[in-house]
């Protein structure tokens, strides 16, 4: 079992009502697992125009009632800033899973393990962060 594979089912295992996401790579396979996993469970994904939509249509789903979640990596975590202080200033629970890449690619940070620094202490405010990270990078 791959760790993609262990995110949709610990999703399914939380209850999670719908996924909210834009393919990048690697985070393709969690979408991917989710999207099998989730009509056999009467649960829902909605694919959508760009991670900042997926951001913001999670922050909806949250409001609405639904235990809602959302998936990115790489220079979808720079633009997941934006809905991330966005819900931490309105105070609403987000669960976003962030996947690191290997190295520098475009749009993202230079070193792998920024991306964790980026999760931690990006975007707008001064909101709490839960960030869940392994001991090295």
């Amino acid at each position: 079992m791959t760790g993609n594979e262990v995110v949709a089912w610990g999703a399914l295992a939380a209850q999670a009502d719908i996924m909210y996401g834009y393919p990048i790579t690697p985070q393709n396979e969690i979408m991917h697992y989710w999207t099998r996993l989730a009509p056999k469970f009467g649960k829902k994904f909605l694919q959508t125009e760009d991670e900042l939509s997926a951001g913001f249509a999670t922050i909806g789903g949250v409001l609405a009632g639904k235990k809602a979640f959302s998936a990115t990596a790489g220079p979808g975590n720079t633009l997941f800033q934006e809905p991330i202080s966005m819900a931490e200033m309105m105070r609403i629970p987000m669960v976003v899973v962030i996947q690191q890449r290997g190295g520098p690619s475009t749009a993202t940070v230079i070193y792998s393990q920024q991306e964790v620094n980026m999760t931690t202490f990006g975007g707008n405010g001064e909101g709490l962060r839960i960030v869940y990270s392994t001991a090295t990078h």
